[in-house]
């Protein structure tokens, strides 16, 4: 059986796992120093707009303070909060009803130093340990036009950036008989002039 897990990149970020998801906090290199996570797209979300389910997964990550709605991508709802900590809450929901949401926190009050939020899911094939980059989505900063995946064979895949939010559109992303997706060797963040601001690059295997 496939099995599937959120990878979030972020610089020195300690998260609480939503129930169901695994969320790793993955250290990437800014080319641009001053590039930082700033949204500037959101509206506010009343806490009881969420379901009982949703709310009570808020609790178990730890977001207490004020959630926007950053935006919606491709059937995905990406929203932001606070912890009691005045740590970062990055949240994902798919669907219009509730139930769905996943998401984590950070830890400490200190922004997030890189300009990529990426909350996009791998599909591990439990026989051999490989995996693929099923699920592209995240959350980007101002300026960021688009957001990529270099495969191994060094090709780059991207999807544009709406109002802070991305997701490819699963028509783009390579199918396979037993674990779809990307065979990943980096994820990318590109500016408006299509110049890479930040980069992860996964390791061998």
């Amino acid at each position: 059986m496939k099995r599937t897990r959120f990878l979030l990149v972020g610089v020195g970020v300690a998260l609480a796992a939503a129930a169901g998801a695994t969320l790793t906090a993955f250290a990437g290199t800014s080319t641009n120093t001053t590039a930082s996570l700033t949204i500037s797209s959101g509206v506010p979300v009343e806490r009881s707009s969420f379901s009982a389910q949703d709310q009570w997964l808020l609790g178990i990550i730890g977001e207490t303070g004020a959630i926007a709605k950053i935006g919606v991508r491709e059937g995905v709802s990406f929203y932001e909060g606070t912890n009691e900590d005045g740590g970062q809450c990055f949240m994902t929901r798919s669907g219009s009803d509730g139930g769905g949401l996943s998401g984590g926190c950070s830890k400490g009050a200190a922004q997030l130093g890189q300009p990529l939020v990426d909350m996009s899911s791998i599909c591990m094939d439990p026989a051999n340990g490989d995996w693929r980059l099923a699920r592209i989505e995240g959350i980007a900063a101002d300026g960021i036009s688009a957001v990529g995946v270099v495969d191994t064979k060094g090709a780059l895949h991207t999807t544009p950036v709406v109002g802070n939010v991305y997701k490819m559109a699963s028509s783009d992303v390579p199918t396979g008989a037993r674990c779809p997706g990307f065979e990943a060797r980096a994820i990318v963040a590109l500016d408006d002039n299509g110049s890479e601001v930040f980069t992860k690059s996964f390791g061998a295997g």
